[in-house]
């Protein structure tokens, strides 16, 4: 969970305990949908992992490109250096806070790499049987984006309109 969430009562810890009942093994945590789609439904500002899936993320050991020195699509003049076959959660130890959109500075992968590999380690999970990558929705679990809270506003707004236009309803 990152440290800029709001928790409305102890009762969030329940619904998210009730993952582990269902047999679901990760899932990204969401206060709504949303959210969920503002983050493109794969990172959410919180995550559950159930036993099962981290004693798999220690035993899997993945050999991306992220193993191998390979040349940066942002930076196409610039080698990364490899980090050989990897486990548990991925990180480029090589940024030292870098977090915009655009081109990353060289040396640096860019900045939704761990995400998108964090994604590719999860489909793994599932491909061995696990159930992985559940978008889980609970409504006391507040998201700031950097401590900017009622940023997901906008989306919501969109999603309202768009089952308002599906159910026939028009604005005016």
């Amino acid at each position: 969970m990152h440290d800029d969430e709001r928790i409305s009562g102890p009762e969030v810890f329940d619904e998210i305990a009730v993952l582990e009942e269902r047999g679901v093994d990760q899932a990204y945590i969401f206060e709504d949908e949303a959210e969920g789609v503002a983050n493109g439904r794969q990172h959410g500002r919180g995550i559950f992992c159930s036993q099962k899936f981290l004693f798999f993320l220690l035993s899997y050991y993945c050999t991306c490109k992220l193993a191998e020195d390979h040349y940066d699509t942002h930076n196409p003049d610039a080698l990364l250096p490899g980090v050989g076959p990897h486990n548990g959660f991925w990180y480029d130890r090589y940024n030292r806070g870098e977090h915009n959109a655009g081109k990353p500075p060289k040396g640096v992968q860019w900045y939704n790499t761990g995400i998108y590999h964090f994604n590719h380690t999860v489909d793994e999970g599932n491909r061995r049987g696990m159930k992985c990558r559940v978008q889980w929705y609970v409504p006391g679990f507040v998201s700031g984006r950097r401590a900017q809270y009622g940023c997901y506003e906008r989306t919501r707004k969109m999603l309202q309109e768009k089952k308002r236009q599906e159910n026939g309803i028009v604005n005016k």
